[in-house]
């Protein structure tokens, strides 16, 4: 009995990816990046914390309050930014506090400048307020020590409320400022330590916990 041949066969269509995948390695391109930023800044913070603690620095490590975040502080054209606005960026902050009339302020100044460049393009902005009354106080110092009225690195600022206004309404008054001239680490919304009067800005040790705690971009 003759058989009959099977019917042709199509030629097999390839395999279709599921969507889902697709939605898999998009998260995955996208997620690893951000990942890899996060354990770049939390795996140093340790490390460098212990080392400014040593070179002086009083620890604080608490979250910043609204009424921190949300005070308005002056740049140079008569706006205002806040510290929240500052930190949408993800950027460590160190946020410097300075007078005109402050002669251990005046000494620093410069250094603190030099600072701002030397770390220019980390993940870090070196924000200096002044508490000067007016900006033409603060611009004579600028200057004076730095060249310029505002200089090329670092974020300059001065306090609303000045010298002589409310105390309430000064972010250097409620964070705790004992001193001027004294400076705060900011890392993810945190106040890590406080560094109360000037600081050896040039010493490596210092540098290298300041880098630590602000990764290349």
């Amino acid at each position: 009995m003759t058989q009959t041949p099977p019917p042709p066969t199509s030629p097999t269509s390839p395999r279709k990816v599921p969507r889902w995948l697709y939605l898999v390695l998009f998260v995955v391109v996208v997620a690893l990046p951000f990942l890899g930023r996060l354990r770049a800044r939390a795996a140093p913070d340790h490390e460098a914390i212990t080392t400014l603690t040593e070179l002086g620095a009083e620890p604080i490590n608490r979250p910043l309050r609204d009424e921190e975040l949300d005070l308005p502080l002056q740049t140079h054209d008569g706006k205002t930014t806040t510290l929240r606005a500052l930190m949408a960026s993800g950027d460590t902050i160190i946020l410097h506090f300075w007078a005109s009339w402050c002669p251990p302020c005046m000494e620093e100044l410069p250094d603190i400048g030099k600072l701002a460049q030397v770390l220019h393009g980390r993940r870090v902005q070196v924000v200096s307020v002044s508490h000067d009354d007016a900006w033409e106080d603060a611009d004579a110092a600028l200057v004076k020590s730095n060249g310029k009225a505002q200089p090329d690195a670092g974020v300059w600022l001065r306090e609303v409320e000045g010298q002589s206004g409310d105390e309430n309404k000064m972010l250097r008054v409620r964070l705790g400022t004992l001193q001027l001239p004294e400076t705060f680490i900011l890392v993810d919304g945190q106040a890590l330590v406080r560094l109360i009067a000037s600081q050896p800005w040039a010493n490596p040790r210092l540098l290298r916990a300041l880098e630590r705690l602000a990764p290349p971009r």
